[in-house]
């Protein structure tokens, strides 16, 4: 599912980010250190005290609550493998009494997911009225025991104690979601159990498994062999000539449902159709409207051929699919797509127009709703709900559909004022595909998602009644995975932005606050480093991005990890423990390059961002534009500019033609390499030779160019043809010697030769 179009980040001013003073973190006014509690839980009154456990702490579970056992004996062996103690369990206790861990039943707020848990210097009680209940307590205790309760052995020396606390909490919302596309990349079964337990840990109660694609089917059909034997592999992945892929077999995927159960998230799996279904057609191509024949896709975009509407032969295939997975899946729902189909085959295949004809409907895009419609009524009749992308919204919806809200907000808002159900799960705050940082982030899709980004989204629209709003069911993350191919970069796009969309969808509103977040989220980092998960640490910030100056300057550098210390270097070199440390504000003379590294007392560090901070002469430095509105061909507008951006030009909202041009003064002779991440049609001309020529853009082929060229002064020109005034497009970079890949410079681009 979900294609999107380029967009690299950059930025031509100092781009400022939210961030959190360094230094040691602290809550009212007694100085304790702030409980490291991520969802933050409703209510919470820290007390005096802790307890401690120990050789002789046991866990009982109440004998009026025989259902919380299972939680209990996960408990006991988490704390077993972690402290080395025996932890004994009694299953069948009478009595609240020292040195225990105590689950017993009773009526809390939220129902069925709300618990209490309270600690005192003599044992620790945790209430609830259900199983799940009990398990969020549990995840909550683990939160408030030392980080290295994250290691899979015993560690000496270490003191395992829990500070004296009162807790009463319950989720937000129902539907609290994270999504992995193992389609476009393979992750392998044990993979997908951590990423589940990881969910569990933030009190996520839904997995949506993403299992089939354009580029590989991977869940086990027996019906149906081809769709593994053939569907799951592809030859290559966008001409790297390695043949790519894997599926779940049936018993993987029972093993994987019963490991979820245990951590209460509910898996929705998702069967794409009518499009996103290129591997399917290369097992079967009967299934299509032309008969095929197809291969399993190598690149990423939306194909023109999909399941054919109009034979019945591609329903019975699609509900004989379903059958088995839904076999192997107990939960409600199952998510079929719906997004992205073309209707191209449609409108030339004389089965659909005759599908069309007899049911009387008036155009493909209602036969896309017949579809949806007639599949939702299989699911239906086996007692199960079907989910789709909001594109099922187009040519009537299902009636008992519920729609995943995925391009903006409109599709949430149409879907709940007619009384569907919605998840939200917008680009704006919800693609965890999307890059994480403006300078020294790994290569992603999509525009730029920082983590306050995520953390500020309210899934409720507004201006929905509160009849309509109770159709919110909640929201989810979605982790899209054409440049994500294996799981350390999987962890790192994933969190900590999923523990963002643990707050949104747990917490109440009025107890959200990012500084607040922020400070708890650093004990969470020490987690993750001790688990070995390849979590984003956030990096220091307040200079990444390019910047023009004058005259002599300073540049301040922002912690947004409260605890950890930053080192900085300006030689090109990346910063090591040996590096310099951030004091103050630093002063800058000339044009350089800032990098700065967050180390944490753990031993985690962050990636590495850069600052590119060009002293220019205004006289002389520059870039000259041209905007040209094709309504208005004579009302050319000229200017200059420092970078080569589209950034703060005066360019229209309609459709324009924007010229940049420019003598770069290379530094040294070499191999120069340009990229350019733009949708719109584009030409980059050097020296009056077009290395790069984007006319007819594909989505997510970027183009490139290597060549030659001598030090010194070259003219460089660029054309783009902008179908909307959208600011920020272009994201011409360049790399070379001396020169990372990025924005050029502003103090290498001149106007006027020397």
């Amino acid at each position: 599912m979900t294609m999107r179009k380029f967009q690299m980040p950059y930025a031509v001013t100092l781009l400022l980010l939210i961030a959190v003073p360094d230094g040691s973190v602290r809550a009212g006014g007694e100085g304790r250190p702030v409980l490291s509690l991520v969802p933050a839980p409703a209510s919470v009154t820290e007390l005096t005290g802790k307890f401690v456990i120990g050789t002789g702490t046991s866990i009982a579970v109440d004998q009026g609550a025989p259902a919380f056992r299972d939680v209990a004996r996960f408990l006991a062996a988490r704390l077993r493998e972690s402290t080395g103690y025996p932890i004994p369990l009694d299953t069948a206790s009478r009595a609240i009494v020292n040195d225990r861990i105590t689950f017993t039943t009773a009526s809390v707020a939220g129902g069925g997911e709300g618990y209490g848990l309270t600690v005192s210097g003599g044992g620790i009680l945790i209430t609830a009225e259900a199983p799940a209940g009990a398990f969020y307590a549990m995840q909550t205790l683990f939160q408030l025991l030392p980080p290295e309760l994250e290691y899979d052995s015993p560690v000496q020396g270490a003191s395992w104690t829990v500070p004296c606390v009162t807790i009463r909490d319950a989720p937000r919302f129902s539907w609290r979601g994270m999504h992995l596309d193992v389609g476009r990349h393979f992750f392998g079964k044990k993979f997908v159990e951590e990423y589940i337990d990881l969910l569990s840990r933030y009190k996520f109660n839904v997995f949506h498994w993403h299992l089939t694609e354009d580029q590989g089917w991977r869940i086990e059909i027996k019906k149906y062999p081809r769709l593994t034997t053939v569907g799951s592999w592809r030859k290559e992945t966008l001409g790297d000539g390695q043949p790519h892929g894997g599926f779940y077999a049936q018993d993987d995927v029972r093993e994987v449902v019963a490991y979820a159960r245990a951590r209460f998230i509910t898996i929705v799996p998702e069967i794409e159709m009518p499009g996103h279904s290129m591997a399917a057609l290369a097992a079967y191509p009967e299934l299509s409207c032309t008969g095929g024949p197809f291969d399993v896709q190598t690149k990423w975009r939306v194909f023109d051929d999909v399941y054919c509407a109009g034979n019945d032969k591609t329903f019975e295939f699609l509900e004989d699919v379903l059958t088995e997975v839904m076999e192997l899946f107990p939960g409600r729902y199952i998510h079929i797509g719906g997004d992205e189909c073309p209707k191209t085959r449609w409108k030339a295949c004389p089965k659909c127009q005759a599908r069309i004809k007899a049911e009387g409907l008036a155009n493909e895009h209602e036969l896309q709703s017949y579809f949806i419609r007639r599949i939702e009524r299989f699911l239906n009749a086996h007692g199960r709900k079907l989910v789709g992308w909001d594109e099922i919204l187009e040519g009537g919806l299902a009636p008992n559909a519920t729609v995943m809200s995925w391009r903006g907000i409109d599709g949430g808002i149409a879907a709940a004022t007619s009384g569907h159900d919605v998840v939200m799960t917008p680009t704006s705050n919800c693609y965890f595909d999307y890059t994480q940082g403006v300078t020294g982030e790994p290569w992603a899709v999509g525009t730029y998602l920082p983590l306050e980004k995520v953390y500020a989204y309210e899934p409720v629209p507004p201006g929905l009644a509160p009849d309509q709003a109770r159709h919110i069911l909640g929201a989810q993350g979605n982790v899209w995975t054409e440049y994500i191919p294996g799981p350390p970069q999987a962890e790192y796009m994933a969190f900590p932005r999923a523990c963002a969309m643990s707050e949104v969808v747990w917490t109440p509103p009025g107890k959200k606050d990012f500084r607040d977040f922020s400070a708890r989220m650093a004990g969470q980092y020490d987690r993750f480093v001790a688990r070995g998960v390849n979590a984003r640490i956030p990096p220091p910030t307040g200079f990444e991005g390019n910047a023009l100056f004058t005259r002599d300057t300073t540049v301040s550098i922002l912690s947004q990890v409260p605890g950890s210390v930053m080192r900085y270097t300006l030689d090109g070199t990346e910063p090591t423990p040996a590096s310099p440390e951030v004091s103050g504000p630093l002063a800058l003379g000339a044009s350089t390059t800032v990098r700065a590294r967050s180390f944490l007392p753990s031993g985690g560090t962050s990636v590495v961002p850069f600052g590119v901070f060009s002293r220019i002469d205004p006289d002389v430095n520059g870039v000259a534009y041209a905007i040209v509105r094709r309504r208005a061909p004579s009302d050319t507008l000229r200017g200059v500019t420092f970078m080569m951006s589209l950034d703060g030009l005066p360019v229209p909202a309609d459709s324009s033609t924007v010229t940049l041009s420019a003598l770069v003064d290379l530094p040294a002779q070499g191999v120069y390499t340009f990229t350019i991440a733009q949708g719109d049609s584009v030409s980059l001309t050097v020296d009056g030779y077009s290395p790069v020529n984007n006319r007819a853009p594909d989505w997510w082929d970027i183009p490139t160019a290597r060549f030659v060229l001598g030090k010194g002064e070259h003219r460089l020109s660029v054309s783009i043809a902008a179908a909307t005034g959208r600011p920020g497009g272009l994201g011409l970079q360049m790399e070379g010697p001396g020169l990372d890949l990025r924005a050029i410079p502003a103090s290498i681009l001149r106007r006027t030769a020397r």
